[in-house]
């Protein structure tokens, strides 16, 4: 093989990986324009699937989300796209816009723990069953498994 084979067979793939993400793009750019903004972010998320250490991904779609009203998302793709290129000045801004617009306890964990009223941690099963152990056997079949016993 030649070098001149290696050389156009190495940019092959990568032309064409840049040619799949302009029409993700492209896509997501035309629904963006038409306000159409979950449908821009499932574009960039697809393309994601396919190339998900592509940085330039991630800072479009954290503008997305930013814009679909999803700030901490957008913080989230925007933190990626600046672990995978530190120096981009734009992501940089971005980020720190974000930084300033998401209070910080709103980027933590936004489940509560599972309390009942009084502060107890609740079992997770069904309600406690009220009355004498004798008197719950009745009802349409409850005689037939387990009811009263006389």
């Amino acid at each position: 093989a030649s070098p001149r084979q290696a050389t156009s067979a190495s940019a092959r793939p990568r032309q064409s990986e840049t040619a799949i993400l302009e029409s993700y793009m492209h896509r997501a750019q035309e629904f963006e324009s038409a306000r159409n903004y979950s449908r821009a972010v499932l574009e960039m998320r697809e393309a994601l699937k396919t190339y998900p250490n592509n940085a330039d991904c991630h800072r479009y779609l954290a503008s997305l989300y930013f814009k679909a009203g999803q700030a901490t998302m957008a913080k989230v793709h925007a933190k990626r796209a600046l672990d995978l290129r530190p120096g981009d000045e734009v992501t940089q801004s971005m980020y720190a816009k974000l930084q300033q617009s998401i209070p910080k306890a709103a980027t933590g964990s936004a489940t509560k723990s599972a309390t009942t009223k009084g502060g107890a941690p609740s079992k997770g099963g069904k309600p406690p069953v009220k009355g004498k152990p004798e008197d719950r056997g009745g009802g349409f079949l409850g005689g037939l498994f387990g009811g009263k016993k006389k």
